[in-house]
């Protein structure tokens, strides 16, 4: 694993700014490394920072006058120098809280090698945060800059292979390195994807406006560290624990008319579904355009009548029942179709599978003049992907319904069963 991130070297002083930069880094795609949590009394400083530079990881100081009187920020970016000094590994990024000269020149370890020769220009760019500016601007700017450095830097746009963990639900803290890929995790560029900087649930389920700001943050990225992937095939390895939403959205964003293949795994199963095999920019064909299931409990759907949104329902009965009573207790009642889910082995399977729901989307499509779907599933974390590659092309409007798993232990009322999160693509 060569995973994207940082050190954020800071003073206590500093730390609501740099708290800020390491929330909008997770949503980069960028591991935050906060020193005071990572590097505990007595940690042999040097050891550790030579392990961020074998993780790839890039020191960031944010300099300012209580940074520079810090005896502990002072003695973490003499070492990184240091590194750098010895094999030119060490990437130091500086946020400037205040002129950037004033700083440097106060500052022993960086005077006068960061200042130009006249002694009135810092030579090392970083970012620079003006007294009166406001907080969450800066950490937005800061954070994208910081990530767009470190994307080049691990050439994401240049390798076959790469990686996203998605570190969400689970347990334990969000810190450094703590994700669990497999033991057999190719060793490629990768990207972590974290909704917060506090510790994990089990049930975490973000929606409104944290899911827009979350899905256009990771689109962001994706676009920024490897293009829209029209013409190079690439590998994508995807890992992690989340709501449905967020596997199903990296299948959204990489659909068939990019170069990605998918290849997503399943910590419970250890399996892998992948779908490489696909040919580019060519819709599933074969699939079965009356997959739908009659039940007792819902209307027929008429050809010729027109349904311009309706709900679908791909999962096993219970789960369909759960949904109808959230139906029965929303103001606009949506037709509902069926499609019972099995059990899945092999990536044939799931493909086989989104093909029945691609041609049965496009006969709705056809036949009830169907736009907008809102998609109720059970399908686990690493089908989902395949699907939503798929789907955009038989359906304009997509809107994932999510499970508020997050109310499970507090008896939610049936309308509050789920949440409609829209499935955006900015790139």
């Amino acid at each position: 694993m060569i995973l994207a991130s940082t050190f954020l070297s800071h003073s206590a002083h500093n730390k609501p700014l740099v708290q800020m930069v390491a929330h909008e880094l997770g949503r980069l795609g960028i591991a935050a490394w906060l020193d005071i949590n990572e590097l505990g009394v007595g940690t042999d400083l040097d050891t550790a920072l030579s392990a961020a530079v074998r993780k790839q990881a890039t020191l960031t100081i944010f300099l300012s006058p209580e940074a520079i009187a810090s005896d502990w920020v002072m003695e973490e970016l003499r070492t990184a120098l240091k590194k750098q000094k010895e094999a030119a590994q060490v990437e130091i990024f500086p946020v400037y809280l205040g002129d950037p000269v004033t700083l440097i020149k106060s500052c022993d370890p960086i005077n006068p090698g960061w200042l130009s020769d006249d002694n009135k220009h810092a030579k090392i760019i970083g970012d620079m945060v003006a007294p009166a500016e406001d907080m969450a601007v800066a950490a937005k700017r800061i954070a994208d800059k910081l990530a767009r450095s470190i994307y080049q830097r691990l050439d994401f746009r240049g390798a076959d292979k790469i990686a996203i963990y998605l570190d969400q639900r689970g347990a334990g803290a969000r810190t450094g390195d703590t994700v669990a890929l497999p033991d057999n995790a190719p060793h490629v560029p990768t990207l972590v994807f974290r909704t917060s900087l506090s510790a994990r649930t089990a049930n975490e389920t973000i929606y409104g406006d944290d899911w827009l700001d979350f899905s256009r943050a990771v689109q962001h990225a994706l676009g920024n560290a490897c293009g829209t992937l029209r013409e190079r095939a690439k590998r994508i390895y995807l890992y992690g624990h989340s709501q449905l939403a967020f596997p199903f959205l990296i299948g959204h964003t990489w659909d068939r008319t990019t170069s990605a293949n998918l290849f997503c795994y399943n910590s419970r199963d250890r399996v892998i579904f992948e779908n490489e095999k696909q040919e580019r920019r060519e819709l599933l064909t074969g699939g079965n355009r009356h997959c739908n299931a009659p039940h007792p409990r819902l209307e027929p759907i008429i050809a010729g009548t027109p349904h311009h949104a309706m709900a679908l329902v791909v999962a096993k009965e219970p789960r369909l029942l759960d949904v109808l009573k959230y139906q029965a207790a929303q103001p606009e009642k949506l037709p509902v179709a069926w499609v019972p889910t099995g059990i899945y082995n092999e990536s044939k399977e799931v493909m086989d599978f989104a093909a029945d729901l691609v041609a049965l989307l496009l006969r709705l499509k056809r036949e009830n003049d169907l736009e907008t779907i809102h998609l109720f599933t059970d399908l686990p974390f690493h089908a989902l992907p395949l699907l939503a590659a798929n789907l955009r092309y038989a359906v304009h409007n997509i809107w994932l319904m999510e499970y508020r798993k997050d109310l499970e232990r507090h008896h939610p009322a049936d309308g509050d069963l789920y949440v409609a999160l829209e499935m955006i693509r900015d790139f």
